[in-house]
Order: C-alpha cells, then sequence, then structure tokens
C-alpha cells in the first residue's frame, strides 16, 4: 500500500498499538477497510496471510460502502476454496530474528464440499529498535457446500492474534520542531508492563444463480475484534533537574545534554469490538433498445458495539526478591541512554467497572446501474441511502463528563462515472461521487479531536464531501507499458470547525487537490516498470477562524513517489531495485503545525531464482543505505515520531505486475476460419458454467462445453499451435497449458471486470493447474470484428489495457481477461 500514489500510512511499523492507521489523498480512512464487501469496523493491525487480494478505492465512495471513505477504502478480499487440491507452504528467515511461515491447503472433497485451511506464525524483532518484538498467531478454515449447480454455501472462520511490546518511537525536539537526534535503536517504553494483543470472524455467504440473467447473494458476518495495549510514550524532554515529584521545570540551569531526561507515560486502552453485519443483493443483466445494463440492488445491516474499559495498575508489585516496588504510571527515561527494563512484570487487571460503550445501527439500500451504449462509451450510475444510528453511554461518567449521547441521521449519496474509448490504445474517463460524514463515525475514537462522538457535535449534520476526477490511460510499445494519469479534487463544503468557547458548527471548507502518475509494463522483453508519483495539495479553504484559511492537512506528504525496476538476466534469474521518495510531514490534530519529520529517499534490492517450475527462492534487502526515517508523528503539542524500519517494507511483488505482450499469427488465417467453423456449429451453453462466485457476477457469455467433441478438437489445434509459437514459448515459458475455453459474444453480452483464477481444475479430468499466466486469443478476422475491447486491469492500481482482434495477450496473474 506504501508505494501506492496517493496512500499514506499515518503509524510506524513496529509494534503499533493504535492499529492500521491510513491515509486516502489526504483523508481519514482508519475505519473504511472493507472484507469481501463489508466492513471492518475494528480498528487493529490487520494480516494478510488470508487475503487473497488488496485493492484501494480511491475518492468518496459512500455509493457504494456507506459512511465515511471520504478519500477513498481498502478492501480486502480473502482465500476461499477452490474447485481443486493444492497445498502451498512458504517460508521465510531474515535479519533481526524473523522467522514466518505461512501454509495454504485446499481440498476438494468432492462435487459438493471443498475445504480450505490457511496458518500462520511469525516470530520477529523489529530491525534497528531494541527490545521491539512480536509473535503472531493466525487460522482460517473455510468449508464451501454445492448442493446444486446455481447454489453455493460457504462459511469460514477466521483467528489471528498479535502479542508483543508497542512502540512509540522517539521524543520529540521541540526546539528543531523535528525528532531528536538520538540513537535510533533508544527504546523508551516499559520492559515489565507495555503489552498488545488482536480477532474472531466466522462469515457466512450464500450465492445462488436464479437464471442467466439474475444472481442472488448474501453474506452475514459476526465478528469480534480486540485492540488491547499499555504503551509508554516518550515524553518532552526536560533540560533541568527535575523536581522532587517528578515534573519538570519551565526555567533552570540546563543540563549536559547526556543528562536530559524524558518520561516513558502509560497509555492504555482495552477496547471489544463485536458487530453482527449482513449485505443483500441481486445482480440482473438486461437490455433496453439495444444498450446493455448490469444492475446491482440490494440492502445492507449492521450493529456494531465497541466496549471500553479501564486497566487499573497496582501502586506496588513484589520484585523477585519479594521487596514491594512502587509502580508508577509514569517512569523517567535517561535521553541518550534509557533503560527500560524493570526486572519485574507489572500486571494490568482491569477495574471491574461496567465499559462505556458506543453502539452503531445502520440501514442502507442502494442501486447500482452499469450502461454500455457501445464498445467505446459505457456509463455508472450509483445510489444509496443510509440510516445511521449512534449511541454512546458511560455509567462511569463523573462531573461534568456526558453519560449518554446520540445521533440519529440519514443520508444520500451518489456517483456518475463515464467511460470513453476513442482508440484501442486509449481510455478517458471523468467521474463524480459524494460521501458523508456522521458526527462519531470513527467509534474508536475519544472525543472531537479524533472524530469521536461528543456533547458539541452530536446534533449536528454529517459533513458532505464531492469529488470529481478526470484520467487517462495509454498504451505504448503495442500495449506493453501502461501509463496512467489523472487530477481529482475533494471539497469538504460544510466542515466540523469550534468557532469559539468549544462550540461547533458545520462552517469550515476543507478541499484535497491534486494529480496522480504511474507506469506500468515492460519496455523490451526483459525489463519491468512499475511506478508511480502522487501530489496533493490538501488545506483549509473556509474556516471561522481566518488564520486557518491556508493551512496545510496534517499527517501526509504532499509529494511521494516510488519506481520499482527488475531484469531478467536468465529466463530463471531476474535482479531489480526500487525507490521510494516522500517529501516532509507536518503533524497536527487536523491541520498541520510547524513539527515535522522530514522527508526521505530509500532504496531496495531484489533477486529472484526459480530453480524449479515448482519452488522459489527470493533474497530481499531493503533499505540498502540503511537510512534513519520516520514514518509518521503524533499529534500533540509535545509529540513523538514512530521510527519507520530500518529495513522498511518489501516491495511491490514483480510477480503481481501486469505484463501484456501480443502475439500475431498464432493461426494462419485458413486455420482460424476452419477452427470458427467448427465450433460455431457446436452446441453453446451459458459461459457461467466454468466461473469463479466473483467472475458469475460479470460474466454474461455463451462457452463451448468443455466435454463436448468441438471442444476437445479446438482444443487441440490451439494447444499445438501454441507449442509451435517461439514468442509465446519465449515469453511464458510454461510448465503447463491449460486447455483453452471458448467463448462468444451476442448484442449486449460481456464479460465485465474480473479477476481469473490462479488455480484451475479441467473439468472432464479433475487437473488442477497453477494459472500464472492468462491468454487470450481473438478468432474473428481484425476486419470482421464489431466487437468490444479486452481490457487488463493491473494489480495495485486502475489501469486499463486493450488487445487488439487476431493477436493472443498473455499477461501475469492476477488480470482482468476477458
Amino acid at each position: 500500500m506504501r508505494a501506492t500514489p496517493g496512500v499514506t500510512l499515518g503509524t510506524g511499523e513496529g509494534g503499533n498499538a493504535f492499529g492500521d492507521r491510513i491515509f486516502i489523498r489526504g483523508f481519514e480512512a482508519r475505519n473504511d477497510v472493507y472484507i469481501d464487501g463489508l466492513r471492518d469496523p475494528g480498528v487493529t493491525s490487520r494480516e494478510v496471510f488470508a487475503v487473497e487480494q488488496i485493492e484501494i478505492v480511491k475518492g468518496p465512495s459512500s455509493s457504494f460502502g456507506g459512511r465515511g471513505t471520504t478519500g477513498g477504502a481498502v478492501s480486502l478480499q480473502s482465500k476461499r476454496p477452490t474447485r481443486n487440491d493444492f497445498i502451498v507452504g512458504e517460508a521465510g528467515i531474515g535479519s533481526e530474528n524473523y522467522y514466518r511461515a505461512t501454509v495454504d491447503a485446499n481440498l476438494d472433497i468432492n462435487k459438493f464440499v471443498s475445504v480450505r485451511v490457511n496458518t500462520l506464525y511469525q516470530s520477529a524483532d523489529t530491525p534497528g529498535r531494541d527490545f521491539v518484538d512480536s509473535e503472531r498467531f493466525g487460522a482460517t478454515a473455510s468449508v464451501q457446500v454445492r448442493p446444486t449447480e446455481d447454489l453455493t454455501v460457504t462459511g469460514d472462520y477466521y483467528f489471528a492474534r498479535l502479542d508483543g511490546i508497542p512502540d512509540f518511537g522517539h521524543p520529540f525536539d521541540v526546539t528543531t520542531q523535528r525528532p531528536y537526534k538520538v540513537d535510533r535503536e533508544n527504546f523508551y517504553g516499559v520492559i515489565g508492563r507495555d503489552f498488545l494483543s488482536g480477532a474472531h470472524i466466522g462469515t457466512l455467504n450464500v450465492e445462488y444463480q436464479a437464471s442467466d440473467t439474475i444472481k442472488l447473494r448474501s453474506v452475514s458476518r459476526y465478528g469480534r475484534t480486540f485492540n488491547r495495549y499499555i504503551v509508554g510514550a516518550p515524553g518532552a524532554i526536560c533540560r533541568f533537574t527535575r523536581n522532587a515529584n517528578g515534573s519538570c521545570p519551565t526555567t533552570g540551569v540546563e543540563l549536559p545534554e547526556d543528562q536530559f531526561t524524558v518520561t516513558a507515560g502509560g497509555q492504555r486502552r482495552w477496547a471489544d469490538n463485536k458487530y453482527v453485519a449482513t449485505i443483500n443483493d441481486a445482480t440482473l443483466r438486461f437490455d433496453t433498445a439495444g444498450i446493455g445494463h448490469t444492475v446491482v440492488t440490494g440492502m445492507e445491516y449492521a450493529r456494531e458495539t465497541v466496549e471500553n474499559r479501564t486497566i487499573a495498575l497496582p501502586t506496588f508489585v513484589e520484585d523477585s526478591s519479594g521487596n514491594a516496588v512502587p509502580t508508577p504510571t509514569t517512569f523517567i527515561r535517561n535521553l541518550l541512554n534509557p533503560n527500560p527494563v524493570l526486572g519485574f512484570e507489572i500486571p494490568h487487571p482491569l477495574n471491574g467497572l461496567p465499559p462505556s460503550e458506543v453502539k452503531v445501527r445502520s440501514f442502507a439500500g442502494y442501486l447500482i446501474d452499469t450502461i454500455k451504449f457501445t464498445p467505446q462509451w459505457q456509463l455508472l450510475l450509483g445510489v444509496r441511502y443510509d440510516s445511521y444510528n449512534l449511541s454512546f453511554s458511560n455509567p462511569n461518567a463523573t462531573g461534568t463528563q456526558p453519560r449518554s449521547l446520540s445521533n440519529k441521521v440519514d443520508f444520500f449519496n451518489y456517483q456518475a462515472s463515464l467511460v470513453y474509448k476513442p482508440v484501442v490504445a486509449a481510455t478517458l474517463y471523468a467521474s463524480f461521487s459524494t460521501s458523508s460524514n456522521p458526527s462519531g463515525e470513527q467509534l474508536d475514537g475519544n472525543g472531537i479531536s479524533y472524530d469521536g462522538i461528543s456533547a458539541q457535535t452530536e446534533a449536528l449534520e454529517p459533513e458532505r464531501n464531492k469529488s470529481y476526477e478526470v484520467g487517462a490511460k495509454y498504451e505504448l510499445f503495442d500495449g506493453e507499458l501502461l501509463l496512467t494519469a489523472a487530477v481529482f479534487q475533494i471539497t469538504k463544503s460544510n466542515a466540523r470547525e469550534n468557532i469559539g468557547n468549544n462550540v461547533f458548527e458545520l462552517v469550515g471548507e476543507l478541499r484535497s487537490r491534486g494529480a496522480e502518475f504511474g507506469v506500468n509494463g515492460n519496455v523490451g522483453e526483459r525489463l519491468q516498470l512499475f511506478g508511480g508519483y502522487s501530489f496533493v495539495s490538501a488545506e483549509v479553504i473556509e474556516s471561522a477562524i481566518p488564520e486557518n484559511v491556508g493551512r496545510r492537512f496534517a499527517n501526509i506528504p504532499q509529494h511521494s513517489a516510488s519506481l520499482l525496476a527488475t531484469y531478467r538476466i536468465l529466463d530463471s534469474v531476474q535482479v531489480g531495485g526500487q525507490v521510494y521518495w516522500q517529501d516532509e510531514v507536518f503533524g497536527g490534530t487536523q491541520f498541520a503545525g510547524t513539527a515535522q519529520i522530514p522527508g526521505y529517499a530509500r532504496f531496495d534490492a531484489v533477486a529472484r531464482w526459480k530453480p524449479t517450475a515448482y519452488s522459489e527462492l527470493r533474497l530481499n534487502v531493503l533499505n540498502l543505505t540503511n537510512k534513519t526515517y520516520y514514518d509518521a508523528i503524533y499529534r500533540s503539542s509535545s509529540p513523538f515520531a514512530y521510527v519507520a524500519r530500518p529495513l522498511g517494507d518489501a516491495e511491490p511483488d514483480p510477480e503481481l505486475l501486469t505484463v501484456l505482450i501480443a502475439i500475431p499469427d498464432v493461426l494462419s488465417p485458413e486455420a482460424a476460419r476452419g477452427l470458427r467453423a467448427r465450433i460455431a456449429a457446436a452446441d453453446w451453453v451459458d459461459g457461467n458454467a466454468t466461473s469463479g462466485q466473483v467472475a458469475a457476477l460479470a460474466k454474461r457469455n455463451r462457452q463451448l462445453p468443455e466435454t463436448s467433441v468441438a471442444a476437445r478438437e479446438a482444443q487441440a489445434t490451439v494447444s499445438q499451435a501454441l507449442a509451435a509459437n517461439g514468442l509465446f514459448l519465449s515469453a511464458a515459458l510454461p510448465a503447463t497449458i491449460f486447455p483453452p475455453l471458448f467463448n462468444r459474444y451476442g448484442p449486449g453480452e460481456t464479460f465485465d471486470l474480473h479477476v481469473d483464477n490462479a488455480i484451475r481444475v479441467h473439468g472432464p479430468s479433475g487437473t488442477r493447474i497453477r494459472t500464472d499466466l492468462s491468454a487470450t486469443l481473438f478468432l474473428t478476422d481484425p476486419e470482421d470484428y464489431d466487437g468490444g475491447d479486452l481490457e487488463i486491469e493491473g494489480a495495485s492500481e486502475r489501469s486499463a489495457t486493450s488487445c487488439r482482434p487476431g493477436i493472443c495477450c498473455s499477461t501475469r496473474r492476477p488480470a482482468c481477461i476477458g
């Protein structure tokens, strides 16, 4: 995600207690994460061992996802059972005691039942950080039952746990407004007290193909996620001799630097999130006056509860000798040489009081219509209605603290997107969308500054956002290299703002403008490029406080860029390098202050070797210059800076980059005409006979049955032609070629956006084949072809391209193949 233009991670790598904090195009998206189409409301540090695919949706998306999604959303697709048997094991070992192992196994018991299991174990220290470590456990089990050809029922259970030491990084130098220059390995927490912990989620998915044109879907989920921690945040630097009570005087004789001190606080949280959600919809395909429609309409219901309890640390504990030792909430550490080890354990029991609760009940109805006028023009229209009912209760409130709060609002959101392809190599699009931010939408937030519910904001209407975006995509080198460009503007026209005396009104206006550029594909036969640049200018346009006008958004860089280049020096050996750069990031609650973390550039290297068709070895050397850099800065007036791992994130996997190769003359004109004549006379069936659950939502065509005589003869003809084609063999290096499927399209028929299955099963033989490469062979003569384009979309961002009729197009998985 870090290398995706327009996306910023708002917390550090090692031991992050706050959970995943994501910014998209300048706006917070920590509660805008979706799993299999349903919101995942718990703010935790998520794992990817059971994730098939990650998608970033940019721009306001409330017509699809409901509340929030101001800058966009993150969508995770889970691994689900398939109709084949396989087992895939991965193991990694690295510096700083890094060990990780995963197993992905699928068993197709019979034609009615399939089972898939994923497991994870990881243990690692955080590179470049003393005392910071973590241990992760995870497991998923998924069962798919197919009582009939038209009905599929899938149930799964997900478990993940994270144990370790949280890390809030380095103290801050208020004189320079930057992180203090201390040893990168310095740790300011409390060993013997601090801890982290992590999710139980169960999902039931039912899909029913009522007819060729109607499909019904129901997804229901119950989940519990946990965000529990105590963490020692480094406080303000004290340059004077502390008072007897440990406080720092504001004046005095400045001490030598090696006697400066900081406090290690005791930030804590014990939050449990429980939720029940269901989404039920129908997909309808039909034509009106020659215009194709794919309509998705349905409803969504969710009930979410966040319970917050209080950890009550004991006043005294016994050390190993049985002596009573005081346990202050705040410990004092030497700035340059902190010693975080207590030598004893501090328990962390709860205080026994009832929890405070935030409850949300929401209901939504939506309608989305994808309209295809011609192969060149397509329009998407969407509308969604949401009813949002939030209540907050705190039975332990004292003084002026509210015992209960509520916010009940209804809102509509819309989207319209127009796509035009003037020529085969180019795509132009324009989009308009809206989103809404009701008060208290960040359920984990504690008060106004964290977008939680408060007495000052509970009666306010939702904030409203509008987005405009135009973009273009163009192919070079016969479609092997794709260039993308987009400009956007997101405006929040009624932002909540404190107009004075802690009174909030919807009077502010915020705007995020920017541009994004991307490059993805091949230059020649061996060089691959994947990169992008993002510029985001996010600032205050109107405010009741004149001094705020023109201020930048906090927590995001204006400029960021990355480029990954890999080169295949041998057929089985690939080497490459990556550079990631961003400029400075300013801290603050919402608007940028003067505190900042400097910009940086990071350099990585990668090498791959495939000794056999079934194994691969990869070496990553990350942060080649061993540079100390910071990911994010805390928002307070005495902040701390999250230290990024000196060995950084793994680079984008080159295997996930789309590579498009055009192969002419696979079949001679005579062979193609003969093949067309044989299959045209055969009986054709619904194309969804071999579709996966997701692809079936997009597929509307006819298909030659795999078991028919015509199909077997045609498969032999195409397979022999591919085996004799030198360009295909050198580009694909196939160990096995999956027998091709033959599809045809009549008026109004299409195969919309989809992802080809990673592993396919040959129906007649039951043979399982991993489809690392996909190919499409056009059988109609180019001069006679009057159908639509074949659009290929990259794995990391939306970047379509097209193949000309009459050629074979090969692309690395995953990709969209029509």
